[in-house]
């Protein structure tokens, strides 16, 4: 079976209202944190820091530390059709250099499927009850980073 490391920055800033996680509103797949596949040659940190720019336009922003890594079996292919694969989520807390807004648009603008799309980036609060806004595969790393942040 073959491998695939993926990166999935979790941004985490502090609010009046505790922890809070960037997500964003993919237009066909409902709320998620940023992920994508390690380019070959690419570390799974700089592939972390790549995604946040592709997907929420964010720069700049920093590894606090690497949260763990969550394995899933998952068919190849953006369908997930093809052979299955052993997916391996390398998950990092991630820290911006700057103050973000509440919410904002990102059109990513990368060669395949997703150029063009419109994705709304917004925070999502670290608490248990919230996981179930995210897309549900997204599920065990926000419980990964919730007890991280909050010490849970």
């Amino acid at each position: 079976m073959e491998r695939v490391d993926k990166a999935a920055p979790c941004l985490v800033r502090a609010s009046s209202a505790g922890s809070e996680l960037l997500v964003f509103q993919h237009p066909m797949a409902g709320v998620q944190v940023p992920k994508g596949t390690v380019e070959p040659g690419e570390s799974p940190e700089d592939a972390a820091l790549r995604e946040l720019r592709e997907e929420t336009g964010i720069d700049g922003a920093r590894v606090r530390e690497r949260v763990g890594t969550w394995e899933r079996i998952a068919g190849a292919g953006p369908d997930e059709r093809g052979p299955d694969e052993r997916h391996l989520w390398h998950v990092y807390w991630i820290e911006s250099r700057t103050a973000l807004p509440e919410r904002w648009t990102h059109v990513v603008r990368v060669a395949g499927p997703e150029d063009g799309l419109r994705f709304e980036c917004h925070w999502l609060a670290l608490r248990a009850e919230s996981a179930e806004r995210l897309h549900p595969l997204f599920h065990p790393v926000f419980e990964m980073v919730r007890r991280a942040a909050t010490g849970a």
